[in-house]
């Protein structure tokens, strides 16, 4: 006969996931009112349970746990883009986009500037493993960025056009837009600058072709999408039914769909949700489509996060003060300062404009982008570079989780006061 409790892996694992996710429902509950953010708690609980339990064997810097970080990664990144899609209300209006352009267009080039000279000049690691670093830092996190983004589809008020839609709408469209970059950084490691050959193909592929198909493939793929929920069947279209699931298909459809013509499908997911959204603008099937991906956004989270915080178990050891320093100046100097930068012509208050350039959290892109580029070729420093990423992350996490309810709560009261 065989031992009456055993203990095995699978089914212990099965049962930890549970907990995890019945916890990522009932924490909010206890702490609403409380200035105590979700990321944070499961990063904390990671890093407190796995100090007693092995995680060696999701470490990272094996090739079989790097592949799961990547896909785990990106499948929460790409659930987290399309819930953001679906929540933008604003039609495409220069004046309203006008400021996420000036994020994208120099904010972030300037963020993975400075943080790669930082990184190669303060800190000492090699070239491409700088411009690595600043690449997996700029893109800001749709996933940890609930308390900074618009309200749900059909709830948007005016105010949120100010503060809340460009962070939105900026998480949303640079995760996609980091990885020229990041292509940028492999080629630097495999051929480096004295071997300039790479450039132009880098320049036309990574930078034009995959940019431009991911925005035309997403917007098309979501017309076509908004036809088969809305339109056809006229008489029994599929969001009379109500089927929630229809997320999933929006998600693999556009990011599988763009990803075999070779386009970036994190921003066919977010132009694609976008796209739908304001196909049939006012239509309550949206907030079907949101709710369940903010459910699935919410179990994903959950079970990312907890994994995270437990890999600083194993990887924060080889964090050292530049490592610490570099963190520091991302999130109060560097992002900041390129934030100012990018918005100093857009017209906005310098209040809102503070906000919106101290906001810049960073997360789960930050991890994705990261396993991605040490699957493609080697880099000096690849557990410095984990480690500083860890800590990164845990430290935005911090700073802007802690932060974030109370900002927010005090520029809707300077929202309200009569001008």
């Amino acid at each position: 006969m065989g031992t009456l409790f055993n203990f095995e892996p699978y089914e212990v694992g099965l049962a930890v996931l549970g907990v995890i996710m019945l916890l990522a429902a009932w924490i909010p509950q206890m702490t609403l009112k409380r200035h105590v953010t979700l990321p944070f708690l499961h990063l904390l609980g990671g890093f407190i349970l796995f100090s007693f339990v092995d995680i060696d064997t999701i470490n990272p810097l094996k090739e079989d746990s790097r592949w799961l970080w990547e896909k785990l990664t990106e499948m929460a990144v790409i659930i987290s883009l399309l819930g953001a899609g679906l929540k933008i209300d604003q039609e495409l209006n220069w004046k309203k986009w006008k400021p996420t352009a000036l994020l994208l267009a120099v904010c972030m080039p300037l963020t993975i500037i400075g943080a790669g000279l930082f990184g190669y000049w303060v800190c000492g690691i090699p070239l491409a493993s700088a411009i690595l670093l600043g690449a997996v830092s700029a893109p800001t996190d749709p996933v940890l960025a609930a308390d900074i983004q618009v309200a749900p589809p059909h709830e948007s008020e005016a105010h949120d056009l100010h503060v809340r839609f460009p962070l939105t709408s900026e998480a949303g469209l640079n995760d996609g837009l980091a990885f020229p970059f990041t292509y940028f950084a492999v080629g630097a490691a495999m051929y480096g600058f004295s071997e300039t050959g790479w450039l132009g193909t880098w320049f036309l592929q990574d930078v034009l072709y995959k940019t431009v198909v991911g925005v035309a493939v997403g917007a098309g793929l979501g017309f076509l999408l908004s036809k088969v929920i809305f339109k056809h069947p006229s008489e029994k279209p599929l969001a009379r039914e109500g089927l929630g699931f229809i997320a999933l298909c929006i998600i693999f459809i556009a990011y599988g769909g763009t990803e075999l013509v070779g386009g970036y499908g994190f921003l066919a997911v977010f132009v694609a949700a976008y796209s739908i959204k304001k196909s049939v603008d006012k239509h309550d099937y949206h907030i079907t489509l949101y709710e369940f991906s903010e459910n699935m956004e919410r179990a994903g989270m959950a079970l990312i996060l907890f994994l995270f915080g437990g890999l600083g178990t194993v990887l924060l050891p080889a964090l050292d003060i530049y490592g610490v320093a570099f963190a520091f100046a991302l999130i109060f100097v560097i992002r900041p300062l390129a934030g100012f930068v990018a918005l100093a012509g857009c017209g906005r208050p310098f209040y809102e404009r503070s906000i919106i350039s101290f906001y810049g959290i960073r997360g789960i892109g930050s991890v994705y982008y990261l396993a991605y580029a040490m699957g493609k070729t080697d880099f000096g420093g690849i557990n410095w570079l984990w480690a500083t990423i860890i800590f990164t992350v845990v430290l935005s996490a911090v700073v802007h989780g802690f932060s974030a309810i109370p900002a927010m709560r005090w520029l809707d009261r300077q929202k309200e006061q009569p001008d």
